[in-house]
């Protein structure tokens, strides 16, 4: 697999909606998931189908395509700013028909000038977890409208979150001393697991994610050191895999929700793919061209839910570029 840069061809300006199964009654389990590249890695590296045979016919794929019309009506979208603030956005594919839900100070109570603002949302449970640069995680209930404070118990501040698709309340924390935590909101003592995977390195971590598909015992965290890391929750706290990813200067990390791919990004104009053993499917570098660079130092990395693209942001110039593998067609 290669990722190459890709241009969105939308007359609108706009990015494929994407979908999600938030808003269908949980007996319609996962079958709102349309069949492409990334369903067929899934159900190669999977041992539990998204979709059966029987789904694969035109009335399942009509009903399908309704429930992501009904989907897509109700999912919202989290932005964030520097300085803390959170917008919840309905409506967010459709231009001129974006609306305004609601928009609050994800840090509320404290100082947020500063600081680095991390969060994450927690589309199924309705929850978004912020933090950064302190030692304690709001927990925000935007169906109740109501906020509650988690303790870490750890002595530097957190610089990465990531919240479970599989058990809602759950979320993995990254922190400033290179230590990862995971929290369950429904235990008494909400803290369920931690770890030191990046020792004796102490640079902080920049990434962590759950794994793809439906096991929600395994993590994926990225220290700025240059190292991924791969833990189990239910073995003991050591990794029971890590990559060399970049020496030094790692800025990001992404965690595809269901393909088997995870991706990593430099400050040295690179970015890198990896599957979930460790072997590097693709590199992307630096090169100068009569158009100006093609890429940027690299600060943020995102994968699409479930399509092979990979968005990458850069700080040092405003740049967006958008990778995809070479099969992907343009709809």
């Amino acid at each position: 697999m290669e990722f190459r840069p890709h241009v969105l061809n939308s007359p609108d300006g706009l990015a494929d909606p994407l979908l999600s199964s938030s808003a269908a009654p949980s007996n319609m389990g996962l079958d709102i998931l349309p069949q492409s590249l990334i369903y067929r890695w899934s159900c190669g590296h999977f041992s539990r189908p998204l979709l059966t045979g029987s789904d694969d016919n035109e009335e399942a794929n009509a009903r399908r395509e309704e429930r992501e019309r009904i989907a897509m009506d109700c999912i919202a979208k989290c932005q964030r700013s520097c300085d803390g603030n959170v917008r919840i956005w309905r409506n967010y594919t459709q231009k001129g028909g974006q609306k305004l839900v609601t928009a609050f100070s994800s840090v509320q109570g404290y100082r947020s000038a500063g600081r680095s603002i991390v969060f994450d949302w927690q589309q199924q449970s309705g929850y978004l977890y912020a933090s950064g640069d302190m030692s304690s995680i709001l927990v925000w209930d935007l169906d109740k409208e109501q906020v509650n404070t988690i303790q870490s118990t750890a002595d530097s501040g957190i610089s990465a979150l990531s919240a479970s698709q599989v058990r809602c309340g759950q979320f993995a924390a990254g922190f400033l001393d290179a230590s990862v935590r995971i929290f369950d909101v429904r235990t008494p003592d909400r803290l369920v697991y931690t770890a030191r995977p990046h020792a004796p390195r102490s640079e902080k971590v920049v990434g962590i994610g759950f794994q793809p598909g439906f096991d929600p015992y395994k993590i994926v965290s990225a220290s700025q050191a240059g190292d991924i890391q791969f833990l189990d929750v239910r073995r003991a706290s050591e990794p029971y895999l890590t990559i060399e990813a970049h020496r030094g200067s790692l800025m990001a990390l992404a965690v595809h929700r269901h393909a088997p791919v995870i991706a990593s990004g430099s400050a040295k104009q690179m970015i890198k793919v990896f599957s979930l053993e460790g072997e590097q499917l693709t590199i992307i570098r630096y090169q100068p061209s009569f158009m100006g660079q093609r890429i940027g130092s690299v600060n943020c990395l995102s994968f699409h839910r479930y399509k092979s693209l990979l968005a990458a942001g850069a700080g040092d110039n405003a740049l967006v570029s958008i990778y995809a593998e070479d099969n992907y067609q343009v709809r």
